[in-house]
């Protein structure tokens, strides 16, 4: 019998105590983010376990610099697929916190929120995917901003696949809403994962790319022109 990703739409954790209080901090926001719409849960139940390790048992979040990036590691009964112990490993990067836009695809180092949000996704029976943008892709550049504040979530396609996984969110208000808007987009395939880039923008009638006359926090800023409808502007 081959198994594959856990299936289980809940999921206890332990946070290990080589986690910083603001990287436990980010990585409980993004599971709260990442379970927002569906029946999935993720819930911690010690927050500096010491005894963190594969292949005992438990289900720990941990700082593990032997692995290359990070990685929801799973352990199964071979026999009935049952999920003995799942593992999130962050390995050896330069992990940033905070929503600040101090990190990748902006500057060096990576998101631990961002990151958590990929990982927990993978630990509650997603795959990777590499056809549209999403967060199953490259998580580094599933990212929306306004001015130096960054916001990583789940997006339209995970939520889509943990509600037909687990099913929607059931009761409360209508609080949650799953739209957003980015400048990155879908580029290719790269191998298991989507690539995601930087897009442009383009006046409405010709369609050329607008003139960039800077940057901001390492994205490029385009000339705009109100009223414009040729090359040196956009319909605004």
């Amino acid at each position: 019998m081959a198994c594959w990703i856990s299936t289980a739409a809940t999921w206890t954790f332990n946070y290990a105590i080589n986690l910083s209080s603001a990287e436990q901090n980010d990585i409980s926001i993004a599971f709260a983010r990442l379970t927002a719409f569906s029946a999935t849960s993720i819930s911690i139940n010690i927050t500096n376990d010491t005894l963190f390790l594969r292949d005992n048992n438990q289900n720990e979040i941990y700082r593990d610099t032997s692995h290359g990036t990070a990685q929801c590691w799973v352990e199964y009964n071979t026999t009935n697929c049952d999920v003995n112990e799942a593992d999130i490993r962050f390995g050896d990067e330069p992990w940033v916190t905070g929503s600040s836009s101090q990190h990748l695809p902006y500057n060096s180092g990576r998101s631990i929120m961002g990151t958590a949000v990929h990982e927990g996704g993978h630990c509650v029976g997603m795959a990777h995917e590499n056809t549209v943008y999403n967060m199953m892709g490259e998580d580094w550049s599933h990212v929306t901003r306004n001015g130096v504040t960054t916001y990583y979530g789940p997006g339209e396609d995970l939520s889509d696949g943990l509600i037909d996984l687990h099913g929607e969110r059931s009761g409360g208000s209508d609080t949650y809403r799953d739209v957003g808007a980015t400048v990155l987009r879908y580029e290719f395939a790269d191998g298991a994962y989507s690539d995601h880039q930087f897009g442009v923008l383009r006046d409405a009638s010709s369609g050329t790319t607008l003139p960039v006359v800077g940057s901001f926090e390492g994205q490029d800023t385009f000339e705009v022109v109100r009223g414009g409808d040729s090359g040196d502007g956009a319909d605004v």
